[in-house]
């Protein structure tokens, strides 16, 4: 009867161990599946798509700006993704986003394709213009001293070399050196340049119309106590780009982009209004060749002269 009774306990034992095994190699199946679909079937060989960033702005600031947009690059690409710095053209990041300044610079050395250009406004078409609150009529740039012209920051495209520019073949006389200009924001901010023309610091300003229309929308200033007597076409400041060996690679991203941006109905279209936010897809366009171009020569001019 001992022996009898040892057996069905062994039975009952062997039972129980069957059942565990079968639910633990249930429960592994079943996390290795749960895995591969967060994952999203990414690269499991653990590489990670490197992605630098060279803007005016700080880098923790840029990291947030681009946050949507790398996430999108992750999910397209199937690779871990990181945001870092760059600084020289010895570090070789999978995917540069650079103001257009450091990429006429970066491009001396590698030989890259540009994918898009960004634009910090809702503005479909943004313009670096002259503004002044000086009252209507004909404006002798040609008499006016360089120390009433503000500009917005020495690297700027759009808050001083193409302003420059017009006011030149205006009849404005460009100092000899640079410090003979006067810059009173950055390539980010030119809310200086602005109210000092408002204030009558200055008798002409050099700004984007998106800021403007920023600090016009919320009430800080109106039509009234502003008017802009130039403007031009406002050249991309970012620009998003890769080695041209790596162009094939990020093929899928460019569909994902492009599919989005040419929707009937793109899930980011909201009210008109004019603020700086967040580069996601929205912010993203083709990039125009002749801009870029024209960017070079206003860099090289500028560059001689100063």
């Amino acid at each position: 009867m001992k022996n009898k009774a040892n057996l069905i306990d062994y039975n009952i034992l062997s039972s129980y161990m069957g059942k565990f095994l079968t639910l633990i190699v249930t429960l592994l199946v079943l996390g290795i599946t749960i895995s591969a679909l967060i994952g999203g079937g990414r690269d499991a060989s653990g590489e990670v798509l490197t992605i630098g960033i060279a803007l005016e702005e700080p880098l923790e600031q840029a990291i947030s700006r681009y946050e949507h947009l790398s996430n999108l690059i992750g999910s397209q690409t199937r690779q871990a993704v990181e945001v870092v710095p760059y600084s020289s053209p010895r570090e070789t990041p999978d995917l540069y986003i650079v103001s257009l300044n450091k990429y006429l610079e970066i491009h001396k050395a590698v030989d890259l394709v540009p994918l898009f250009s960004v634009s910090d406004s809702r503005l479909d078409r943004d313009a670096a213009i002259i503004i002044t609150a000086d009252p209507p009529g004909e404006i002798d740039y040609g008499s006016i001293p360089a120390s009433r012209v503000a500009f917005t920051d020495s690297i700027s495209l759009n808050g001083f070399l193409v302003q420059l520019e017009m006011l030149e073949s205006g009849g404005f006389r460009v100092p000899d050196r640079l410090g003979g200009l006067c810059f009173e924001g950055s390539a980010m901010h030119s809310a200086r340049v602005i109210f000092g023309v408002q204030w009558g610091t200055y008798t002409l300003g050099a700004c984007l119309m998106s800021d403007l229309l920023f600090f016009i929308g919320r009430g800080l200033l109106n039509w009234s106590e502003i008017r802009v007597v130039a403007r031009a076409e406002a050249l991309p400041e970012t620009i998003i780009a890769v080695p041209r060996e790596k162009v094939e690679y990020f093929t899928p991203v460019l569909e994902a982009v492009n599919g989005i941006l040419a929707s009937d109905n793109p899930p980011f279209r909201e009210e008109p209004a004019v603020v700086t936010m967040p580069a996601g897809v929205e912010r993203l366009a083709p990039v125009d060749d002749t801009q870029i171009e024209r960017a070079r020569e206003l860099v090289v001019r500028a560059a001689a002269r100063f």
